[in-house]
């Protein structure tokens, strides 16, 4: 999936991005591959989903992380499919960069899905419309000082072994131990870094 995901993403601002139409090409390649056939509607439905941000694209990495969580296979695969999303030069390991990464990433899409799911204003009201922006743009912020701040305590509460760096067996191992609880104009959420379900 990553791989087909990849190649099929286009670079914008230092960020990989998928299009809805490139989503659909996607999951079509991989239903030779054995992914049951879904509808466009669906897709298109599962790519708005996945778009926390409303502006009709997805980051690779927000793409890959929700669908991995979402589809079926065992828990190990899962994580590992996980892990080789925030491991960014494929050296087996996750550096504090690598971390700090994932908790943003998994913050501001806990964030988001919150604020959404919350605020269902259906209004275009240009007021309530900024409103919204500015509570995006606080959770995004939010989001990135969190992750700044818990990278250096992640690291060292998961790397058992010292090395400044945490293996796919060290994250594996610590899968229920990576929350975050945040609270966000009056609205807590506990944010799992890792799907508790796997």
């Amino acid at each position: 999936m990553w791989r087909v995901f990849k190649e099929l993403a286009k670079h914008k601002d230092d960020q990989s991005i998928v299009s809805k139409e490139d989503f659909t090409k996607g999951l079509r390649q991989l239903e030779g591959h054995g992914l049951k056939s879904l509808s466009t509607s669906y897709i298109a439905d599962l790519y708005d989903r996945l778009d926390t941000s409303r502006d009709g694209t997805v980051e690779l990495f927000e793409l890959v992380s929700g669908l991995s969580l979402m589809c079926g296979g065992s828990d190990d695969e899962k994580l590992g499919v996980f892990f080789d999303l925030y491991d960014r030069n494929g050296d087996g390991s996750l550096t504090r960069e690598e971390i700090e990464l994932l908790i943003n990433t998994a913050v501001k899409n806990g964030f988001r899905a919150t604020l959404h799911r919350n605020d269902k204003l259906g209004s275009s009201s240009s007021g309530q419309n900024l409103q919204e922006q500015l509570t995006e743009q606080l959770a995004d912020e939010l989001a990135q000082n969190l992750a700044t701040q818990l990278a250096a305590p992640f690291l060292e509460m998961l790397d058992k072994d010292g090395n400044g760096a945490i293996t796919l067996d060290e994250f594996k191992a610590a899968k229920d131990q990576m929350q975050v609880s945040t609270k966000l104009n009056g609205m807590t959420r506990v944010v799992y870094l890792v799907d508790r379900k796997l």
